[in-house]
């Protein structure tokens, strides 16, 4: 009984497959070399089949990742432009207040800055207080 479907190595016909004959030891060394050629062939096309399959998996998770990561450098440029704008606020506020204000390190009370209403009211510029501890 043949099959009605050849196969087909670079668009040649390559075999026709059969399957059963009436004659037995009708199949030759030839037939045999055939059929462990065809079976070569069959488990190299799963094979790249399923390679295929785990590439189109993993193609599909790196194109989420990498949008994942689209949104969340684009987050960042968002807080990093909502930082600045705070901190330009920040310094408009504490160099414009009347009320004396000056930053300094916890642990050792170091003058990180000053604004111009701690100058007048200490008499202290800034430059000769920054650097030094509020002990000095």
């Amino acid at each position: 009984m043949g099959c009605p479907c050849p196969v087909l190595f670079r668009s040649r016909v390559v075999c026709r497959p059969r399957v059963g004959h009436a004659d037995p030891n009708r199949y030759t060394q030839e037939h045999l070399r055939r059929a462990e050629l065809l079976a070569i062939t069959a488990a190299a096309a799963i094979q790249n089949a399923r390679l295929f399959a785990r590439a189109d998996i993993f193609a599909s998770e790196l194109q989420k990742r990498l949008a994942d990561l689209h949104k969340a450098e684009t987050a960042l440029a968002q807080a990093e432009g909502d930082r600045q704008l705070s901190e330009e606020k920040f310094q408009k506020v504490f160099r414009a207040s009347p009320i004396p204000f000056s930053i300094t390190t916890v642990k050792e009370g170091r003058f990180l800055d000053v604004n111009s209403a701690f100058e007048r009211r200490y008499g202290y510029s800034r430059e000769e207080v920054l650097g030094h501890t509020v002990h000095d």
